[in-house]
């Protein structure tokens, strides 16, 4: 009975053009959705650079580890509680209901001003030495926040790990943590994560608050199809190696990162999606919010890719992968 309501409810929605609307806090799978993360870590394991041979052999190996083919997001079902978990959407499918204090590592309200104005991208963009924890908590204490985005340190953690994996010639080790990696930078490349209205400009206002999963996870999964060949064909810049001339930081990561972020809210300001959104309610607003973002979102998925790419090649480097065995 439950798999003919959820058929003929499925139907029905796809008919009038609706989308099922729960209590904008209930526990479900938002962050790019499933398809989104899925795809840029998977994607990025074709990015590494040749020079690192070892590194785009053992990544490439993994892509399904990581991420899923392209094959099976031509369709993505929603993940079943119990089974794998791509290591990209493990923050999400997994985490997320057994560490609820990861929360905060996947999000930056990077727009909101500080007590004197001043917002994280303003701060970052003054100073690459603003990108530190204790300026960080600085920002946050000054207006009082307790949800305090911890995002590129998140990174930060993970690539000191990596590192270490890499030095000790742990490749399983160095792989899992990849993957893993590879959700958060997923998490910088979306407008919404990296801004104080991720859920609109009024959370308690459900209908408007549903922004968030309606542009990353419906609109995004109903035209995966798309996407697959968006994404690739998408024109963003090349990513530049980080620290070239040195040994890299778990620093320089979260760095590469803030520039990420920065980017991302450049190509694609979070009120545009905001303010679409919110101009076409009800029924056909999926299919405007596709037609006008998604460019800019194939680009921003691109330029995430990149990015995890870059990251996973200077924990190599600065761990000296390619000299192990």
């Amino acid at each position: 009975m439950q798999v003919a309501l959820g058929i003929c409810m499925a139907t029905l929605c796809r008919e009038l053009d609706v989308e099922l609307i729960g209590d904008w806090n209930a526990r479900h799978t938002e962050y790019w959705g499933e398809w989104g993360h899925v795809k840029i870590g998977a994607y990025a394991t074709g990015l590494i650079d040749a020079k690192l041979s070892k590194l785009a052999t053992m990544m490439e190996a993994n892509s399904d580890n990581i991420g899923l083919d392209d094959k099976l997001l031509q369709d993505l079902k929603p993940h079943q509680k119990g089974t794998f978990s791509p290591l990209a959407d493990v923050a999400d499918l997994v985490w997320r209901f057994t560490r609820h204090t990861d929360e905060s590592n996947h999000f930056a309200d990077m727009d909101k001003p500080g007590s004197d104005g001043k917002t994280l991208l303003d701060l970052c963009a003054e100073s690459t030495r603003n990108v530190d924890p204790k300026v960080w908590n600085d920002y946050y204490q000054g207006i009082g926040e307790d949800r305090r985005g911890a995002l590129p340190f998140r990174v930060w953690q993970i690539f000191d790990e990596m590192v270490e994996y890499a030095a000790a010639n742990k490749k399983l080790e160095f792989v899992c943590a990849a993957g893993i990696v590879a959700h958060y930078i997923g998490d910088a490349c979306q407008p919404l994560h990296i801004s104080q209205f991720h859920h609109g400009l009024d959370p308690s206002d459900k209908s408007h608050a549903k922004v968030h999963s309606v542009y990353e996870t419906t609109m995004i999964g109903r035209h995966g199809k798309d996407f697959i060949k968006m994404i690739p064909d998408a024109r963003t810049s090349d990513v530049a190696e980080i620290a070239p001339d040195g040994t890299p930081t778990g620093r320089d990561a979260a760095v590469a990162v803030v520039a990420l972020m920065q980017r991302t809210v450049k190509r694609l300001p979070p009120m545009t999606i905001v303010n679409l959104f919110n101009s076409h309610m009800g029924s056909g607003q999926v299919e405007t919010l596709w037609s006008k973002l998604k460019d800019a979102t194939a680009a921003c998925m691109q330029d995430g890719a990149k990015t995890l790419a870059r990251v996973w090649e200077a924990a190599w480097r600065a761990g000296a992968g390619e000299d192990r065995g």
